[in-house]
């Protein structure tokens, strides 16, 4: 084991791997408050750590491949320098409260294997969660991040709640895993966001959110039951090749720039109400295993449906198309309700089947039905 000892400015401990130092919580809370660079490297602190000074701490802090075997409390504090607890294992509850980060937060490849909760916080250098493990719960509440965030390919054991949080730059959370259930509400998302590639086991809300610029869910997965409700994206939104297992509902939602759900998969019932499409909105080759629900529904750009395979039944009732409506070769195995839409250009239904009862009652057309070489069902009891 290399063990350096404690200088006039600094506080330095190193470990090995397979031989970790030990440190006492309270000789280290007091090099803390002494203002002394923090070095520790492959180290144990047996016991609880509660950094709670009410002051601004100059000095950067850097407890990397350590074990704080312990719960862990930061609050009422603002850190001036860079704080760095890259790969340590936070084995009791940790707790963020009132605290203010002025420089850089690295927490990359580290372990929670308690209970998790950040509030009050402020982070205005960048902040990593890459390849971080949750395995208890997280709450992440009231909360600002002044510049970019990663949590890529970060794991989340337990329940994940992020609520009042803004994010102000970029924040990636790609190939993340959520066993739990995860709840977004009240989320500010300010720049580019991606969700690219990440598994949701439990179920998702994302309620009250404001994604400012471009997102991407491309190819997530997720397993539970899906909430998009009361949402503003106001940039391009990608949800392609996602897969959806469990219900999925979008409600009350702004698309005011192009979403993609190509390629889509909802393997269960999908509901997409009160929902305005203010520019292009491409749903293109999905397919539709459950009911498909699209009522009330604004199309104000051209909508397109073009080979999508709904096998129960559909609705596109009291739905606007004010832009053309594309629902060429489409498979319609279950009963398909267009009733009281309207469509203010052309509507196409080219190589289009209708297997099970169709119902266009009160649907209104400005422009050309272009569909001649539709196929209807002999069998069907449909109205036109």
């Amino acid at each position: 084991m290399d063990m350096d000892s404690m200088f006039n400015s600094s506080y330095i401990i190193h470990g090995t791997e397979d031989n970790k130092a030990e440190v006492d919580p309270n000789e280290l809370l007091d090099a803390i408050n002494k203002g002394l660079e923090i070095d520790l490297d492959n180290v144990i602190i047996n016991g609880n750590l509660n950094i709670n000074f009410g002051k601004d701490i100059t000095n950067s802090i850097k407890i990397q491949n350590g074990e704080i075997q312990g719960d862990i409390s930061i609050q009422s504090c603002v850190f001036e320098s860079p704080v760095n607890f890259n790969g340590t294992i936070f084995s009791g509850d940790v707790r963020i409260f009132t605290i203010q980060f002025n420089s850089d937060v690295d927490f990359s490849g580290a372990i929670f294997n308690g209970d998790t909760n950040i509030e009050f916080v402020r982070f205005n250098g960048f902040v990593s969660f890459n390849s971080t493990e949750f395995n208890g719960d997280l709450s992440l509440k009231s909360a600002e991040f002044n510049d970019e965030a990663s949590f890529s390919s970060a794991k989340f054991e337990g329940d994940t709640i992020f609520e009042y949080v803004n994010f102000q730059k970029n924040v990636d959370f790609n190939s993340c895993t959520f066993d739990g259930d995860t709840n977004y509400k009240v989320v500010n998302f300010g720049i580019e966001t991606s969700f690219t590639g990440s598994i949701f086991n439990g179920d998702v809300i994302y309620e009250s959110i404001v994604f400012g610029n471009n997102v991407d869910f491309n190819s997530i997965m997720i397993n539970g039951d899906t909430t998009f409700k009361l949402a503003n994206f106001n940039n391009e939104a990608n949800f392609n090749a996602g897969v959806f297992n469990g219900d999925t509902v979008f409600e009350s939602i702004n698309f005011n720039s192009i979403v993609n759900f190509n390629a889509v998969n909802f393997n269960s019932d999908v509901v997409v109400k009160f929902v305005n499409f203010n520019s292009e909105a491409n749903f293109n080759a999905i397919i539709s295993d459950g009911d498909a629900i699209f009522e009330s529904d604004c199309f104000n750009n051209d909508a397109n449906f073009s080979a999508v395979v709904f096998n129960g039944d559909s609705s596109f009732k009291f739905t606007k198309f004010n832009g053309i409506a594309n629902f060429s070769a489409v498979e319609f195995n279950g009963d398909a309700n267009f009733g009281s839409a309207h469509f203010s250009q052309e509507a196409i239904f080219s190589s289009t089947n209708f297997n099970g009862e169709f119902d266009f009652r009160f649907a209104e057309f400005e422009k050309d039905i272009i569909g001649i070489d539709a196929n209807f069902a002999n069998d069907t009891d449909s109205e036109l």
